[in-house]
């Protein structure tokens, strides 16, 4: 389940019930990288949320995550801990190089073996990333090289058929043409998956140097929004946490 309030402590509740609520979609943001030192700390920080560094994706780990960013920077082969912390609410940015669908969580019918290595992509019509707490993003703004994908590096590495997209599953970035998606968007059980086929965290383009540095950043922490625009994790309930009588209803009412 998703509460509309992050996944705090009893303590941490107290102090809510004699404060202004928090934003509706503050929430505990894991980041787990395995392509370096860059991480998405600052961003994340500055979007209203609490960002904790992810050694090991095991369900321990994973467990007081409301959204977790997995960026892999080579082929993602699947992991039954983050599929059960989706199902169970917790939101999924991940980036990865290659990825067989089968391995996502949920397994969406998808191919993302079409439009491979692409340097010029658009923003889907009405994509849900294109504006957020990350900034604006433009149809150039992840372009590699330069505006229209002048040269540099591929970025997205795989795409797949829009038109032949699960019911339900959102394009966010797409090739030139608007044909095939290589971001998107889907929901499995209480959370939502948001998965680009791409190197935008690889270090050969993920560099101040880049034209495409600002929208990556940017990309991502939108996608985040995305994910938590449904609510955060539900932890804990307040019958859970000992509260009873009056307090117990000051906490229903607050969750």
């Amino acid at each position: 389940m998703k509460s509309m309030i992050g996944g705090a402590s009893a303590a941490l509740l107290g102090i809510a019930m004699a404060a202004a609520p928090q934003a509706a979609n503050a929430g505990v943001v894991g980041e787990y990288n395995a392509c370096g030192t860059e991480n998405l700390s600052v961003p994340v920080a500055a979007a209203g949320h609490t960002w904790v560094s992810v050694g090991t994706l095991d369900a321990a780990s994973l467990q007081p995550l409301d959204a977790l960013v997995l960026r892999t920077c080579g082929t993602y082969g699947g992991n039954p801990d983050v599929d059960a912390a989706v199902a169970d609410g917790m939101d999924l940015i991940l980036d990865t190089t290659g990825v067989n669908s089968a391995v996502l969580p949920g397994a969406p019918a998808m191919n993302f073996n079409i439009g491979g290595c692409q340097n010029n992509y658009s923003l889907a019509p009405a994509s849900p990333v294109t504006t957020g707490p990350g900034g604006t993003l433009t149809d150039d703004s992840l372009d590699v090289g330069g505006p229209g994908g002048t040269g540099g590096w591929c970025s997205i590495m795989g795409a797949t058929s829009i038109a032949a997209l699960p019911a339900g599953a959102i394009p966010f970035v797409t090739t030139a043409d608007g044909l095939n998606a290589g971001a998107l968007g889907y929901s499995h059980g209480a959370g939502q998956v948001a998965v680009s086929n791409s190197q935008w965290s690889h270090t050969v383009v993920y560099t101040p140097s880049e034209y495409l540095y600002a929208g990556i950043k940017t990309y991502f922490i939108n996608s985040l929004a995305w994910g938590l625009s449904t609510g955060v994790r539900e932890h804990q309930s307040c019958a859970s946490e000992g509260y009873t009588g009056t307090k117990l209803e000051w906490c229903k009412n607050i969750c």
